[in-house]
Parts: C-alpha cells; structure tokens; sequence
C-alpha cells in the first residue's frame, strides 16, 4: 500500500478497467484540424476575403466587352433582309479615387479576416488541450477512487474481523460499509465523467480511442511564465481580437473617404470598335466605325445623398474606435486573470502536494494506531478519505495548470501548434508509476 501511495502522489496508475492506445494530444490536434467546422468555417471567410481584395483590383482594370447582333426583317417595302452588328467596348478607369480607395480598403478585410483565422486555429488547441487534459484527468481520477475502493474493502474487512473478535462496536462495520458504498458511488461518477470528457474531446477530433499519460518528470515550481507586464506587452502585439478591430477600425475609416469621392468627378478613357451593315434598321453596306475618347463624369446634385453617407460612415468609424478600446480592455482583463489564475496554481500545487503527502503519513500512522489501540476505525477511515481527496485535488490541479498556460497563450495571442508538441512531449506513450 506504501508503494499505491507513494505513486498516487505524482500520478495515477492505469485502470485496469480500460484498455488505451497509442492516441496523443498531437495526433488528436492533427485530427481536429481535419474535422472542425469553425476553423473550417474561418478558412472560408478567409478566401472569401481574398475574393474581394481581386474583386476591388479589377475596378481598377480595363474592362472589355463584346456585343453582336444578327437580325432578320420581313417588311412591305423593303422586303426580306438580314443585318449584322458586332461592337467591342473598352473602358480604362484613368481617375477613379472611390475605386482605388476600395481596392486600398479591401487589404482591411484581409486583415480582419487573417485575424479570425488565427484566433480560430488557436482556439482549437485551447479546444483539443482542454478536452484531452479533462480525459485525463478522468481517467487517472477512475484509478484513484478504484485505489479508494480497495481501502475501503481492506478497512470493511478489518472492521468486521474486529466485531467478530468482540473488540469493536457494530457501528463500525455501518460506517466502513457506508465507506465503501461511497466509494463505489465515487467510481461510477469517476467513469460517467470520463465518458461525458471522451465524447466533448471525440465532437472535437473524430474517433479516438484513448489517451496517453501524464509524464512526472515537469516542475510546475521551475516553469518560468515571465511578469504581467511583458504577457499585456505581448498580447497588444499579437492578440487576434485586438488585430481584428484594429482592421476593422481602419476599414471604417476608408469608408468615410471612400464615401466622400462621390464628390469628386471620374475620368474614364474609351475605346470602341463596330462592324455594321445596317442604318436605322435599314440594310446597307457594311462599315467599320472606330473611335477614341475621354468620358468625365461630374456630380452635381444627388438630394443630399453624399453627405448622409459620409455622416454615417463617421459614426460607424466612432464605433469601431469605441469597439477596438473595448477588445484591448477586455483583453487586458484576460491576460491578467490567466496570469494570476497561473500563478495561484503554482502555490496551489505545492501546497496540494504538501498536503497530499502529509494526509498519505497521517493515513498510515492512523492504521498504525489503531493496531496499537490508540484510535478507531473511523479515525482510519477518515484519514483514508482525506489522503484520496488531497490526490484528486492534486491530479486536478496538475491538469488545469495545463490547460491554464494555454489559455494564457491563447489571449496573448502566441499560442501555436508548438505548444500541442511542447504538451505532446510530457505526454507518455506508457502509463506506468515510477
């Protein structure tokens, strides 16, 4: 039992209830890359983004256009005849600022779009990380309560030899009973959340058919996470949300200028080419007619139409100014709850682990005493159940240090796919207690 203990302490043993491949987090991140519907839907609105950036280019090409007519006329004083018609348009835009302020706007929408790509791929590590960190933890807390149950059937087994011995009361056979009944209890909400945990991170990356273990050998106490200050530095640097309205501050902008060029007049240069036999519907001989000019466009009057316009594309620039401080508080306020929330789990882990090991030599010395006569059965019992608690906690704990570090990543905007290998390489292929 010292040695069940001892390991419990920095892991748990495999449950022999469950039969785990060779899944890990990498290969279960590769698989959510392949099968999820937001990223996929962030790539979408990506191309769709690159559309308009050529969409807003070939305002500032030539356009060509072709038109050919052939008709055939019955008429009384003409008789039967055909025509044919064949006319080609060219139109350069030589002075256009409304549609090279688009083409100009259009590199927002990219950005924007850029943006929502990258927060959706790291949003799928927070995704793939919290839901394989959460099996985890479940399946080596389905190993710690069986560990609890077998203590529990040790004291239940004790306590009824001591009443059969007449050394002890009946009431202690009740309790290690409902001891035990507990634990079993325990078991079964141990391995219901592990199914509930399987099937969250399976909707995430398809079929997986087990995970790998937690290795030992990484000191929470040592990792460096830096200071606030350099975490808020970064994350105005990086952060998806903040580069998101930044964009969409700036597309606002260009909107208001692009709403004031309905002011200004257009130059376009011209160019026309036609075949034609026919006059006022009228066959004739055939003649070519070629020419080349210049079309200026002026606005003069439109109701009013323009300023509206530029009022309300001001106001919505103001939005987004007001909506982008907004996303830099906001994710200020993230950084620094992640990087507190990172730093109480250090002291908690270390302070879970004293306890841990404290409740494990109060749970020994307890059975010890009780040889001795010194303390009840229920002493044990409650000893027993304050060891388990403690190492859930821990287990817990560990975990969520994890998926807090990404997180903190995450909103910093520096999470990539070198941290699932960073994860991946403190994941066991083997689960064994060392």
């Amino acid at each position: 039992m010292k040695r069940l203990i001892a390991g419990l302490v920095v892991s748990s043993v495999l449950s022999a209830g469950f039969a785990y491949a060779d899944t890990g987090i990498k290969e279960a991140y590769d698989r959510a890359l392949e099968n999820d519907s937001i990223l996929q839907s962030a790539q979408h609105y990506q191309k769709s983004a690159e559309a308009v950036r050529k969409q807003t280019r070939a305002g500032l090409l030539p356009n060509l256009s072709g038109q050919y007519t052939a008709l055939k006329y019955d008429t009384d004083r003409y008789g039967d005849y055909d025509t044919r018609d064949l006319t080609v348009n060219l139109v350069q835009p030589v002075f256009d600022m409304g549609k090279y302020l688009q083409h100009g706007q259009s590199k927002y929408t990219l950005q924007s779009s850029g943006a929502k790509l990258k927060s959706a791929e790291s949003n799928l590590i927070v995704r793939v990380v919290t839901a394989y960190m959460n099996v985890l933890f479940a399946k080596d807390n389905i190993d710690l309560m069986k560990s609890k149950k077998q203590g529990a059937q040790e004291q239940l087994v004790q306590a009824e030899k001591m009443y059969r011995a007449g050394i002890a009361a009946v009431t202690n056979v009740h309790e290690a009973q409902a001891n035990l009944d507990t634990a079993e209890y325990d078991i079964v909400n141990a391995e219901n959340a592990y199914l509930n945990n399987m099937v969250e991170l399976e909707s995430i990356s398809g079929k997986i058919d087990g995970v790998r273990c937690l290795g030992q050998g990484f000191s929470y106490s040592d990792h460096d996470i830096g200071t606030l200050e350099k975490w808020i530095d970064t994350a105005m640097q990086n952060s998806s949300e903040v580069k998101y309205y930044k964009a969409q501050s700036r597309y606002a902008d260009e909107s208001v200028k692009i709403a004031r060029t309905q002011h200004i007049p257009t130059l376009n240069l011209i160019a026309t080419y036609r075949r034609s036999d026919q006059i006022s519907n009228i066959k004739s001989t055939e003649t070519v007619y070629k020419s080349v000019g210049a079309q200026l466009s002026v606005p003069i009057f439109n109701g009013g139409y323009t300023s509206a316009k530029v009022m309300e594309n001001k106001e919505k620039f103001y939005q987004s100014v007001s909506d982008m401080n907004t996303a830099v508080n906001e994710m200020k306020k993230n950084v620094s709850e992640k990087y507190t929330s990172l730093l109480g789990s250090k002291a908690k882990i270390a302070a879970l682990e004293r306890t841990a090991a404290s409740n494990t030599l109060a749970y020994e010395s307890n059975k010890k005493s009780m040889a001795a006569g010194v303390v009840t059965l229920v002493d044990v019992i409650n000893a027993q159940n304050n060891m388990f608690d403690a190492l859930s906690r821990l287990l817990q704990a560990k975990y969520e240090y994890f998926t807090g570090y990404i997180d903190l990543k995450y909103y910093a905007g520096v999470l990539t796919p070198a941290d699932v290998d960073f994860l991946g390489s403190l994941i066991n292929s083997e689960c064994k207690v060392n």
